[in-house]
């Protein structure tokens, strides 16, 4: 069975919460995490060459005409703070220890709810995805005190963490099962994807009218066949309006007089939602977390569903 790997955080955790769940054709596993991008469940991170406050005040260079006095306080100071830096450091070499000993005890216990035989894949709430997912991992370099140490976690992470990233959010496995909350009659689609013309036909028994909205180079003599065909065998007319420049959906001024459901492929969290009736539904195939916050902000009115928010309630009434 393909398995789904959840990852969230989850605050005031002293170990993972891992729950699983057998959705229809896969199996979901979700994994509650207390971390920060400098800090992994107990174990806080000091970047190394920050001397903690109170410590000892940062040396400046003195001139040349300083008194001998003067110097030889210079030199002092700097062997009290050089000592300093190396506990703290040794420090930060004791913590990255334990770190690394947890996430590989973390990735070993993951390991028996995978099935080898099929596909397991990744998906990172936003709020730990950067902690996890940084750029290229370097080395320690001895007193630097620019160091972000956030990449020192995501650099262990990606050592031990072999499972790839979830990617196929507008494959028509995934997209279909959104379609349950596609209740109303009347229809915005924002955006295209490859299965686009099979979700219309499974909404086409109840769909009184659709608006597409796309952009110019996505209007295609293809896709103007296709809408022909869907026409003909369904009865359904398409209103397509075509837009231009960069990031045209971010521009798009939705209004509606009735509740619409929106099928959004676009992966643009910036469509404005102002104009649409109250009791509309947005259906967010990409699973932009950022659009779930915006229109949660904007308390709207407006039902908001997508893979994502659907794996974040698994087993809550």
């Amino acid at each position: 069975m393909d398995t789904i790997i959840y990852l969230y955080r989850k605050r005031n955790l002293s170990e993972p919460a891992i729950d699983t769940f057998r959705m229809k054709d896969y199996l979901l596993v979700r994994a509650g995490l207390d971390m920060e991008s400098d800090r992994w469940f107990g174990h806080k991170l000091i970047p190394p060459g920050e001397i903690p406050p109170g410590e000892i005040s940062p040396w400046t260079e003195q001139s040349s005409q300083a008194g001998l006095r003067e110097r030889m306080r210079t030199f002092w100071e700097k062997r009290r703070a050089l000592r300093v830096l190396r506990r703290q450091r040794a420090a930060c070499n004791r913590e990255l220890a334990e770190i690394r000993r947890e996430i590989q005890a973390f990735c070993e216990e993951m390991l028996p709810l995978i099935d080898q035989r099929f596909e397991c894949r990744c998906v990172y709430e936003d709020t730990i995805r950067h902690c996890l997912t940084g750029g290229q991992r370097s080395g320690w370099e001895e007193y630097r005190q620019d160091r972000d140490i956030g990449e020192e976690l995501a650099g262990i992470w990606r050592e031990y963490w072999r499972v790839p990233e979830f990617e196929e959010y507008l494959e028509l496995r995934w997209t279909e099962p959104l379609l349950v909350y596609a209740r109303l009659h009347h229809f915005v689609a924002l955006g295209t994807a490859p299965c686009i013309f099979e979700l219309f036909s499974l909404c086409a028994r109840r769909m009184k009218s659709l608006r597409w909205f796309l952009k110019e180079a996505d209007h295609t003599v293809e896709l103007q066949e296709a809408v022909a065909d869907f026409y003909e065998e369904y009865g359904a007319a398409a209103s397509i309006q075509t837009l231009e420049g960069e990031r045209p959906y971010a521009r798009l001024l939705l209004e509606t007089r009735d509740p619409v459901c929106v099928l959004d492929f676009t992966g643009d969290p910036r469509v404005p939602v102002s104009g649409l009736a109250r009791g509309s539904i947005w259906i967010d195939f990409m699973s932009l977390e950022e659009r779930e916050r915006r229109i949660a902000a904007q308390g709207s009115g407006i039902a908001y569903f997508s893979l994502k928010e659907t794996w974040r309630r698994a087993g809550k009434p």
